[in-house]
């Protein structure tokens, strides 16, 4: 046999079926743009028709989505957080899953949903400046990536600092962690509410509303109450934790319309609302 012509056959037949699955990918890549941009210009005509102007930049693909997610509690990072900010503390169990860890200069308590309470008996000195001493410690605590250049807010008139939390990017609404310094530049503790783990899509639950349903439904609410809209600046899918079983944080995915007449949201079944709920 002529085993360098059959190689150089494999070869071409393999460059010619790789030519065609780009091809393919390509095609399909390119259709997806053409009808999430059909659907784009679809809705803005619907909002122009309604009075509504909708800022291109500011919406995401109108099919995207997310599903309901549920996150276990992990009570082992936990007691690694308050070994962290308290040297070598004692757990005691106060029922109803609400753990006290106390010890050293303070204690730290932990309840169902990622809530999280920090108390210094004396306030700690920082070791640097206040921004600094706050990136330090939430690197080295874990809330924040090490190396990480993400600025952080600046302090507040309560002294707090405070960092808004992700999970795969998105982010949860209301979870986030702060520090508590006060006049004199120390720490007096921290609070907040943070989700540690990966996160699993539940089953049995139904996704959350498309960008497109989202903005449609808080355009019908407005309307109905009289105060129709006339301008939606930004659409962004995220994340809010609600109640669920013990030992269990349920992620329902809420969308942040920015709009002419303030911030809403528009939850997990098409319903609008003008606050968050606290966390659970």
């Amino acid at each position: 046999m002529n085993w360098p012509k059959i190689k150089w056959l494999l070869i071409v037949c393999l460059l010619f079926g790789n030519l065609l699955m780009g091809g393919f990918y390509y095609a399909r890549r390119e259709e997806t743009r053409r009808t999430e941009a059909r659907m784009q210009n679809d809705l803005i005509a619907l909002l122009t028709a309604r009075g509504v102007t909708l800022n291109r930049d500011g919406i995401p693909p109108p099919e995207e989505r997310a599903e309901v997610h549920y996150l276990p509690r992990d009570t082992g990072r936990e007691a690694a957080l308050a070994a962290y900010f308290l040297g070598d503390p004692a757990p005691v169990d106060q029922g109803g899953h609400i753990t006290l860890y106390t010890g050293g200069p303070g204690w730290m308590q932990f309840r169902g949903g990622g809530l999280f309470l920090l108390e210094y008996e004396t306030p700690r000195a920082p070791e640097d400046d206040i921004m600094a001493d706050a990136r330090r410690l939430l690197a080295d605590a874990g809330f924040l990536t090490r190396g990480s250049e993400e600025p952080l807010p600046s302090l507040g008139d309560a002294g707090l600092i405070t960092l808004p939390q992700k999970i795969a990017e998105r982010p949860v609404w209301n979870a986030y962690a702060a520090l508590r310094y006060d006049e004199t530049g120390r720490l007096g503790g921290g609070y907040g509410c943070w989700l540690w783990g990966t996160p699993h899509p539940a089953a049995g639950e139904p996704p959350g509303p498309s960008a497109a349903e989202a903005i449609l439904a808080l355009a019908d609410a407005r309307a109905a109450a009289g105060e129709p809209l006339t301008r939606i600046e930004s659409v962004r899918l995220g994340f809010v934790t609600t109640a669920a079983p013990p030992d269990l944080t349920r992620l329902a995915p809420w969308w942040r319309i920015v709009t002419d007449q303030g911030i809403f949201y528009v939850d997990e079944t098409r319903r609008t609302r003008e606050a968050l709920p606290m966390p659970m």
